[in-house]
């Protein structure tokens, strides 16, 4: 009797670990299996490169938008994940793109400015030099035409290089020059006089000390040609006298010879 007990344990032993195993493969076939627990469902991996078109943001609706899981809440954000703030190539090349734009309009804002710089010297060398001709001219009641009047000073300065040939160096530089400052002076007096005056006001601006000198120089030389001026006009009004005085003379005698 307690031998077939027994052996009716021993039969139903292996089917009852049968029943159990298939039981618990079914259950494990329809459920999904979780590493730590169901609800720490970790966020999907974003993918670094950024999509042509984006996808719209999708808001969580009912009892998920209104209690986030603690995992989703300690989990990282967008902003803070490492992957989504690095520059895509679409960036990088927008940011070279920028810098190579200001560094070009950099160029060109130089270069506009020097050419501009360049222009107003120009303006106001060509402004100076007109003030200068205008002021060199005679007035216009002067009547001193200048293109004869240069070909006498011209002439006046070949004929004291002629002069002066067979002299030293000195003074085949200094006859041809006088000359024609003698000539300027006698053909063109208005005209030397401007230039004699642009010459003071530029020894004035640059030269202050070899302006003096010149003008000490000039008052010597005024002084001498007005010391010889008078001279001369003593020297003729003696000659005039010693004439009349001999005049006389000749008279008396021609007189008392009759």
């Amino acid at each position: 009797m307690s031998f077939w007990h027994r052996l009716r344990q021993r039969r139903a032993l292996p089917i009852a670990a049968g029943v159990v195993v298939a039981g618990l493969g079914t259950r494990l076939l329809y459920r999904d299996a979780f590493a730590e627990a169901p609800d720490a469902i970790d966020p999907p991996i974003q993918s670094p490169r950024k999509p042509i078109y984006d996808d719209p943001v999708r808001r969580p609706s009912g009892k998920a938008a209104s209690k986030p899981s603690k995992e989703s809440q300690g989990a990282p954000s967008d902003s803070q994940n490492p992957m989504t703030n690095d520059p895509t190539p679409t960036d990088r090349l927008a940011v070279q793109v920028r810098q190579a734009r200001l560094f070009m309009h950099n160029i060109s804002s130089q270069a506009e400015t020097s050419f501009n710089a360049f222009m107003t010297r120009a303006f106001n060398l060509e402004d100076n030099f007109t003030t200068i001709v205008r002021s060199l001219a005679p007035p216009a009641d002067a009547n001193e035409p200048i293109l004869p009047g240069l070909a006498y000073i011209f002439v006046a300065a070949l004929a004291g290089t002629i002069v002066s040939r067979n002299r030293g160096i000195i003074l085949r530089a200094s006859v041809p020059l006088t000359f024609g400052i003698a000539a300027g002076y006698a053909v063109l007096p208005s005209t030397m006089q401007n230039v004699e005056g642009l010459m003071q006001d530029w020894e004035g601006r640059y030269s202050p000390e070899l302006r003096q000198q010149h003008i000490r120089a000039r008052e010597r030389v005024r002084s001498f040609l007005v010391t010889g001026v008078e001279h001369s006009k003593m020297a003729l009004s003696q000659g005039e006298e010693a004439v009349g005085e001999a005049r006389k003379s000749v008279e008396d005698w021609v007189r008392k010879g009759r």
